[in-house]
């Protein structure tokens, strides 16, 4: 026992404890794990839909998370939700949030192909859990089943992203930088804007942002066969917090 809490020790030691250099690793793992897991959920659901399916590629994707998992575990310890508002805590909490959710909205506001990527991404993500859970199972899902389960679970990312995100996104953009004419015209400009836009931005937008983040996971869950309520709280709080920065 003994020699085990000295280890214990000697790992917490040995941790980065620096919050900055684990903010940028957050972002740049976040646009790395979109980028490779959306070409390996490209790569799975091509190849799956006409009955091929590469186990190496698997087995590479596999090998890829287990370092990144490493890697991302030589940093202080994640916050989990639950612990987000224990004192000390709250701080460090926002922050790793801001750092994991940068890349996904900074991959959403690229036009085009950015919400597919995600919804690729997801599918990616989805088709390498499945094949870990047959590992640590025993058992054998089916292609179809892989293929079926992991493009729903794609889709319902693209979907919420593109009918309530962007235009959160997009409107909160366009209020920064497209109304300077009507800012320009000083106090009674800001007073016309506020009246027009205040209901839309401070409170249906942070409404619609916390739906988005909710109706997602609420539908993964539904796909994944995961309470539906699992990592509900964090995902409407995420959202929340998100769409209230966006809209203000």
């Amino acid at each position: 026992a003994g020699l085990e809490d000295s280890d214990y020790k000697n790992n917490l030691i040995q941790k980065n404890y620096d919050d900055w250099e684990k903010f940028v690793h957050n972002i740049g793992s976040g646009f790395s794990n979109i980028i490779i897991k959306g070409g390996y959920g490209l790569t799975k659901l091509t190849m799956g839909i006409v009955g091929a399916d590469n186990k190496t590629l698997d087995k590479t994707m596999l090998e890829i998370d287990e370092a990144n998992r490493i890697y991302h575990e030589t940093f202080q310890k994640d916050i989990a939700f639950e612990d987000a508002f224990s004192q000390g805590n709250f701080g460090r909490f926002l922050a790793q949030e801001i750092g994991t959710q940068i890349p996904i909205f900074a991959t959403i506001a690229i036009p085009t192909v950015g919400i597919p990527m995600l919804g690729l991404s997801g599918a990616g993500d989805n088709w390498v859990e499945m094949v870990k859970d047959d590992a640590e199972t025993g058992s054998q899902t089916s292609l179809l089943k892989k293929v079926l389960a992991s493009a729903a679970y794609g889709t319902a990312e693209v979907v919420f992203d593109k009918f309530l995100t962007l235009p959160v996104m997009k409107r909160s953009f366009k209020a920064m930088y497209g109304t300077k004419g009507s800012m320009l015209k000083g106090v009674n400009g800001i007073k016309r804007h506020f009246m027009k836009n205040a209901k839309r931005q401070l409170l249906i937008d942070p409404l619609m942002e916390t739906a988005s983040e909710g109706l997602t996971t609420i539908a993964q869950n539904i796909i994944t066969g995961r309470p539906i309520t699992e990592n509900l709280a964090h995902s409407v709080f995420s959202g929340g917090m998100f769409g209230t920065v966006f809209g203000h």
